[in-house]
């Protein structure tokens, strides 16, 4: 199985000891847990975020720039998985942080001025912006809210709406997409300070989970695919670390293909917590998985549902988790690579 990885090559001022690489790659044993064949795939300055389309043969990258627009990347993937590179082009934002695609679209965020941007495509390349969306709002936050913060754009799973978690404004950004240009709806309010970071959907209910990163907790919500409406169903608290508070603390959350599992990364207390998804959605704390490692940026479930693979930015590893048949995973590492700031994971 290959992996790809996003790493910080530059963080500047904003992400101290960045020393990545651009986007890499390895090969990952699923009999042994074990890794193998690390390599630098394309030379892309802070690839943050990676996505592979559905089929498997175009991957498109992000540069997160601090100081100037950043960039969006397309990529062929070829019958070895070696990236052939085959456009770049503006996301006309700044700290773009997360994309996304549909068959024709690619739609990115970015953090630093609340933009989403949306621009065509033809396989792995991308044509200029059709539409650059500049969203307004703050939140009592006062250092983290100050304007809006769009971090991460998602497509329902029937390709019909488009969601956008503002950081900065509380709130998920709702629209549709008519002829692949998304227009904005309305906003779905989430607690004031909590600052929406990530958002997943169930790939077979109707049924979503926010995790929230200023005030930790995962909301999850009813999806209305008639209306896009998202109806939160339950809001569970994450009191993980009372010392800091759990301020900035959470970065991704992730389902397991069986959709019985929910994770998320905590920063605070390096540590990945894993629920139980009950039928209706509502979790149930299982267990945390901490080790010497520090600062859980990504991680993933492999296809097959049997590791949980975890990339460590500030302690330069990605770690490799056994996953038993009733969904426990283990506490000790069956492997670890060195991997320079790794920030993102693609299995």
């Amino acid at each position: 199985m290959k992996i790809y990885i996003g790493t910080y090559t530059d963080g500047g001022t904003c992400v101290a000891g960045a020393c990545g690489d651009g986007i890499m790659s390895c090969q990952f044993d699923s009999q042994s847990g074990c890794f193998s064949q690390l390599n630098r795939s394309a030379a892309v300055e802070n690839p943050s975020w990676l996505h592979l389309t559905d089929d498997g043969k175009h991957l498109f990258a992000l540069s997160e720039l601090f100081e100037s627009s950043g960039e969006v990347h397309g990529f062929d993937v070829d019958g070895l998985g070696d990236l052939i590179h085959r456009s770049t082009q503006s996301s006309h934002g700044l700290a773009t942080c997360h994309l996304t695609t549909t068959e024709n679209h690619l739609y990115a965020a970015s953090y630093l001025d609340g933009r989403l941007s949306t621009c065509a495509r033809q396989g792995g390349q991308i044509e200029e912006a059709l539409e650059v969306i500049k969203y307004a709002g703050t939140g009592p936050n006062e250092e983290r809210q100050e304007c809006a913060h769009a971090h991460q754009a998602v497509v329902s799973p029937d390709g019909r709406w488009l969601y956008v978690c503002d950081l900065g404004s509380d709130c998920i950004r709702l629209h549709e997409l008519r002829a692949g240009i998304p227009v904005h709806l309305g906003d779905i309010d989430l607690a004031p300070g909590s600052g929406p970071r990530h958002l997943v959907f169930h790939d077979s209910k109707p049924l979503a989970w926010v995790v929230c990163e200023l005030i930790p907790h995962i909301v999850t919500f009813s999806w209305d695919a008639t209306s896009g409406e998202l109806r939160p169903l339950q809001r569970l608290d994450l009191d993980l670390d009372p010392e800091h508070g759990g301020i900035g603390a959470t970065a991704a959350i992730r389902l397991h293909p069986s959709g019985r599992l929910l994770g998320i990364s905590e920063r605070a207390t390096h540590s990945i917590c894993l629920f139980s998804v009950g039928e209706s959605g509502e979790l149930t704390f299982q267990q945390r998985i901490q080790t010497q490692e520090q600062t859980p940026r990504d991680f993933a479930f492999t296809p097959d549902g049997l590791w949980l693979i975890a990339a460590y930015q500030d302690t330069h590893a990605l770690v490799s988790f056994g996953i038993s048949a009733d969904l426990k995973v283990a506490s000790a590492p069956a492997s670890r690579l060195k991997v320079n700031s790794p920030v993102c994971l693609l299995t």
